[in-house]
């Protein structure tokens, strides 16, 4: 109970003090109008990625002919004819895969900033 009267104190007491220096702040400030901007731009930066999809895949625990298929960007029908599966269902952990080239393999980012401040005191 004292300790939480003296945290409600101590924070009123901060807030009479803090309020008392925006106001002499406010008072005291510069009397002559001014204005400042600051523009800010930032370069577009376009970067593109290519890798090489590996050429076979371990199955792991989990795994799913179609998780696998989305994770190396390859066509799902083209994973299970060049692997010669005849039941999509049926995979085994640790079965080694042939993986057909990727469909798409290249990411192209691209970044653009403008920041225009305009800021006038009287």
């Amino acid at each position: 109970m004292i300790l939480r009267t003296r945290l409600q104190w101590l924070l009123a007491g901060s807030t009479v003090v803090f309020t008392l220096a925006a106001l002499f702040s406010a008072f005291t400030g510069d009397d002559s109008p001014s204005a400042s901007t600051q523009s800010t731009s930032t370069t577009v930066e376009e970067v593109t990625t290519t890798t090489a999809a590996p050429k076979t895949y371990i199955v792991n625990p989990g795994d799913s002919l179609f998780s696998i298929a989305e994770q190396f960007g390859v066509d799902l029908n083209e994973l299970v004819a060049l692997n010669g599966i005849l039941d999509v269902d049926k995979i085994n952990a640790g079965d080694m895969l042939k993986l057909p080239a990727p469909t798409t393999t290249t990411t192209t980012e691209s970044t653009t900033t403008t920041v225009a401040e305009t800021t006038t005191t009287s």
